[in-house]
């Protein structure tokens, strides 16, 4: 009989971006309203030019965002022990995919790029970049928002299939 590995492979197939490399991390935020600030369309977009940005100018469209509040990037997506809730906390989980529509190698460039970007950025940088992009957003203008915590990145390289990087060892 089938053991239902059929159907996964279905997903894989018919998934419209195809990734190359993904990076991946948190950000910790201080907002003086988090339920505002976690449940606004315009945060999130807000927060994918942020980090776009912070990447080294990559395609806004390759970040997705998830915004919790009440939460920070230490204590996880659950509510923490002692606290009924952190007070202002608002924890944003990120991905960033790099396509392999933009071609393999140069996939593996920008991700490697918006890593050590992410990674090198400081607080007073990133929280300029948020600044801006805030300010330019009347629905969140009032808020004050703070990064707190720096983006911690992970990045995940997806092996191809197609074996279009013959046997290349590593970076020149």
């Amino acid at each position: 009989g089938s053991n239902g590995s059929t159907t996964t492979e279905t997903i894989t197939t018919t998934m419209l971006v195809v990734p190359v490399a993904r990076l991946e991390g948190c950000v910790g935020l201080s907002v003086s309203d988090p339920d505002l600030f976690s449940e606004s369309a315009d945060a999130v977009s807000v927060m994918k030019r942020v980090l776009a940005r912070a990447a080294g100018g990559v395609k806004v469209d390759y970040v997705h965002v998830s915004i919790t509040a009440g939460s920070s990037c230490e204590s996880g997506r659950r509510l923490s022990w002692g606290y009924r809730r952190l007070q202002d906390s608002v924890r944003v989980d990120y991905v960033i995919i790099f396509p392999a529509s933009m071609g393999e190698g140069e996939a593996l460039k920008q991700a490697e790029s918006g890593k050590a970007a992410l990674e090198q950025i400081s607080l007073s940088e990133i929280n300029a970049l948020m600044s801006e992009e805030i300010s330019m957003v009347p629905s969140l203008s009032g808020l004050s928002v703070l990064i707190t915590t720096s983006p911690t990145v992970v990045m995940t390289v997806f092996v191809s299939t197609s074996n279009t990087l013959n046997g290349s060892n590593g970076s020149t």
